[in-house]
């Protein structure tokens, strides 16, 4: 008898409960009074991600639009959309009678009217719904000159670095040493650098390097750094004699003695950290510094002359300086070639310029065929870019020029030689739309 009753008592519970969700669910649905959007989101089962555009909702102008652009190529002419709050009725285009789960997909390519009714059934209010879909590939890139003469002259040797926020650029003209800094490659301040006691003659800028909190460059076998480029005091360092610099790494510093051996300074003694691979180039080498995929700084180095006077087509890479590997595996992805410049850019790798054996002397020297090279595994194999990237056809290819990327997304390439017989001093600025405000990163 107990146990009846227990069972009674229990089917009359489970009745009660779902008697009250069903009435909870009834409840739940509140219409508005008003008749005012709050909220906006595009939806599709075949385009991924279209709900996370954020959409504004101007109640005064009575539009409804998205910011932020939505991907180049996406298409738009079959969407439906979602609004809250909860509304008497819904109208699309003023015929169609719009609810959530209609199924309607809308053409957002034409001007789409919304009308809102509230609660009362008489109150109604009309929007208008602009759907924004970036028009330009957003790896199209915007090339412009915006400085044709940085300094006169014919420098003997120069390189620019980014440093403390700004771009600084050196140069040996004249048997004089300049220096100069800009934040946006069309504005330039002279610095008068003071404090080196060196052969400008023998100078190779193209080892100049940039720490975190330093500029560093090694000249007549002593080490000089600077803390913003005026000012340079030499570094007392023992260990090893450097010959040149090759580049900073996780904020410490790497060079090459006499004897083809790679240096860390560790405090103020060189650590030597073995002999270099002997296909590894000597000097011409276009060198830098990027975080890998793995998330990881690795150095790069493009290029270059090696030992033997041979130019090379080659890209090592190393983690930690001490053990290096030849990402192109012995294959010729590009022209051998010296004094190229790389930067990291998006996806991979960017390469410039450089020039290829010369024929006899130095002044031989010619500019390679393939100047404008990318590529999207940094570093294992390299293509021409698309049309879409390619530098305006007034930049004059080189070689002996920098390459310099800005936190904002900036390009700049900086003067060079088109041959031996004197230097560019101008700079080109290039942007991908990509970096422009309006498309999500």
């Amino acid at each position: 008898m107990k146990k009846s009753i227990y069972i009674f008592g229990m089917l009359s519970l489970l009745l009660l409960a779902f008697s009250c969700g069903k009435k909870n669910d009834t409840s739940a649905i509140i219409i508005s009074e008003e008749a005012v959007i709050t909220n906006f989101y595009l939806y599709s089962d075949s385009i991924k991600n279209i709900d996370d555009y954020v959409f504004t909702i101007d109640n005064d102008g009575m539009l409804i639009y998205n910011y932020d652009s939505i991907d180049y190529g996406t298409r738009i002419d079959s969407l439906s959309f979602v609004i809250t709050p909860n509304f008497s009725a819904v109208y699309v285009n003023d015929s169609i009678n719009f609810t959530k789960s209609s199924g309607v997909v809308l053409d957002f390519t034409k001007d789409v009217k919304i009308t809102v009714v509230a609660r009362d059934e008489k109150t109604s209010a009309d929007y208008h719904v602009k759907v924004n879909v970036h028009q330009v590939d957003p790896d199209t890139f915007i090339w412009k000159s915006v400085n044709s003469e940085v300094f006169a002259g014919d420098a003997l040797s120069a390189k620019a670095v980014y440093f403390n926020e700004k771009i600084f650029y050196m140069a040996v003209v004249d048997n004089k040493l300049l220096a100069y800094e800009s934040e946006n490659g069309k504005d330039w301040t002279a610095i008068i650098p003071a404090g080196m006691d060196i052969d400008l003659m023998k100078l190779n800028l193209n080892y100049l390097v940039a720490t975190e909190n330093y500029l560093y460059l090694c000249a007549d076998g002593k080490l000089y750094k600077s803390d913003e480029g005026a000012v340079w005091s030499v570094v007392e360092t023992s260990g090893a004699d450097v010959e040149y610099l090759l580049f900073a790494m996780n904020n410490e510093l790497y060079g090459v003695t006499k004897s083809n051996s790679i240096v860390k300074l560790s405090g103020s003694e060189w650590v030597d950290l073995g002999v270099l691979p002997s296909k590894f180039p000597i000097e011409g080498g276009a060198v830098l510094v990027a975080a890998a995929p793995s998330g990881k700084e690795r150095v790069f180095v493009v290029g270059g002359i090696d030992v033997e006077g041979n130019y090379l087509s080659s890209v090592w890479s190393s983690e930690d300086g001490a053990y290096w590997s030849e990402m192109t595996g012995g294959r010729q992805q590009f022209t051998p070639r010296a004094y190229s410049a790389v930067v990291q850019y998006g996806e991979g790798l960017m390469l410039f310029g450089g020039h290829g054996m010369p024929e006899g002397s130095i002044t031989n020297a010619k500019v390679v065929e393939d100047a404008q090279l990318y590529s999207k595994d940094f570093g294992l194999n390299w293509v021409e870019p698309k049309a879409k990237s390619v530098i305006d056809s007034l930049y004059v290819p080189r070689y002996e020029h920098s390459a310099v990327v800005t936190p904002a997304g900036y390009i700049y390439l900086i003067g060079g030689r088109a041959s031996a017989e004197g230097t560019i001093n101008d700079v080109w600025q290039g942007l991908n739309y990509a970096s422009l405000p309006g498309f999500r990163k």
